[in-house]
């Protein structure tokens, strides 16, 4: 998790305080995800999620949505989710 969380700090400038480290992503109330991982978006896409790649060779394949930053991914999410829409739920 500490290699995690310096190498989220170190390319992404993710303060480590906004981050939530879980091998069970698929268990918790997200509206989207960002990870590496496709088991993981695979998983949040099946309860209704977004699960978005964060692009690496090993998951060229996956056929979901993949960014190569995290403003892509705010990017992303604020289009499908827009702020007004969240404000209700």
């Amino acid at each position: 998790r500490r290699v995690t969380l310096a190498w989220l700090e170190t390319h992404l400038k993710v303060p480590w305080t906004g981050i939530l480290i879980t091998e069970r992503k698929d268990i918790l109330p997200f509206h989207a995800i960002l990870d590496d991982a496709v088991h993981n978006c695979d998983a949040i896409e099946n309860i209704g999620g977004m699960g978005v790649c964060y692009a690496q060779p090993w998951n060229e394949d996956y056929e979901g949505p993949r960014v190569s930053s995290l403003w892509e991914f705010r990017d992303l999410v604020d289009k499908h989710y827009p702020i007004k829409e969240m404000q209700n739920k």
